[in-house]
């Protein structure tokens, strides 16, 4: 990651913040209207632990361009190249809906809701106004009281 840092400008990270500022203002829009966004935490059921990049292979080629980095720009050939879209897209794929409240800064929580087929936890999410988390914790409250975190929930 210092690698890739490191070939960013600070062009780059200008234009970056105000995708970001961007994708908070218009979120911020939509929560004019509505309290809160509900979506699933992820897109697909949880994956085993290892499952997601980087493979040893892929770490290995993220050391070594580590280690070729004397006069080379790797950061930037990394960009250039695909590899970094190649080693995100599987780990991003899976956590699709929790970005937005990384990118906004919005609060946001995940709460269990289920379980998958394999006894793995399936959640939703909750994202709420800027600075408005008492919303969350106030839905969230009124789940568990309803009793739907519970196992007996979740095997229904």
């Amino acid at each position: 990651m210092a690698l890739l840092g490191r070939s960013l400008s600070a062009v780059d990270l200008a234009h970056a913040k105000h995708g970001w500022h961007h994708s908070q203002y218009q979120t911020g829009l939509l929560l004019e209207t509505y309290d809160m966004i509900l979506c699933p935490t992820v897109p697909t059921p949880s994956v085993k632990h290892g499952v997601l990049p980087p493979s040893v292979m892929d770490e290995m080629l993220m050391r070594s361009a580590g280690l070729l980095n004397k006069g080379i720009d790797m950061g930037k050939y990394a960009f250039s190249s695909g590899m970094i879209e190649k080693l995100s897209q599987p780990v991003l794929g899976k956590m699709a809906f929790t970005l937005l409240g990384n990118i906004t800064g919005l609060p946001a929580m995940s709460l269990p809701v289920g379980m998958s087929k394999k006894g793995l936890p399936i959640g939703m999410q909750l994202i709420g106004r800027m600075n408005d988390e008492a919303t969350l914790f106030s839905v969230a409250g009124e789940m568990e009281r309803a009793g739907l975190f519970t196992k007996a929930a979740f095997e229904k």
